[in-house]
């Protein structure tokens, strides 16, 4: 297979519909909640799927349950939360994390670098001014980038992500490192080839 085609843990779980229990559902106006993107990232895995292309993953996920709260928080965004008791939020968690568990195996795994600090230097001599209010990628974020640097693909290198950490520097990742980064939101833009 030429091209590869890997997701971040936060992409992955906008796969996920969340079921809203009967008690919440006059909150929500319906039985299950998902993500702004998920239906995108679901047409993108729909093209690998027909075209029989595998789907990777990063690993280990050290951030999991950050990359859980953070999808949770994004989930219930202009809902009025207040409203709600914490035992939803953790309704939410619980099936977000069953679903990953669920999901795990379905993705092929690509290891995370450790060796960053050649990758890190060159983002700190690179700065940029981001959205986010850390302009420089965490350690997670180099260790992908140097995970599938390593990565053996015959054509190209794709990232689905979310994180700005990735998509405001995709010219410098796509040209020091070959690894095009693609916007989860549109993601479903992409020709599979």
């Amino acid at each position: 297979m030429p091209n590869t085609y890997a997701f971040d843990d936060c992409s992955i779980l906008k796969l996920c519909s969340i079921h809203i229990p009967v008690a919440f559902q006059a909150f929500f106006h319906k039985t299950s909640v998902t993500a702004k993107n998920g239906n995108n990232v679901k047409a993108l895995i729909d093209k690998l799927a027909a075209a029989g292309y595998p789907k990777y993953r990063f690993v280990p996920s050290e951030n999991m349950d950050g990359n859980i709260i953070k999808v949770a928080n994004q989930l219930l965004e202009g809902y009025n939360i207040r409203m709600l008791s914490p035992v939803f939020k953790y309704e939410v968690i619980g099936q977000l994390k069953e679903f990953n568990g669920r999901i795990n195996e379905e993705f092929l795994k690509i290891n995370k670098g450790e060796d960053i600090a050649e990758i890190k230097q060159m983002f700190k001599q690179s700065i940029r001014e981001l959205s986010k209010q850390d302009s420089m990628p965490q350690d997670d974020d180099l260790k992908i980038i140097q995970g599938y640097c390593k990565f053996e693909c015959a054509g190209d290198k794709y990232l689905i992500t979310e994180d700005e950490h990735f998509w405001g520097y995709a010219d410098l990742i796509l040209k020091r490192y070959n690894i095009y980064v693609v916007k989860e939101w549109e993601c479903h833009t992409l020709s599979i080839s």
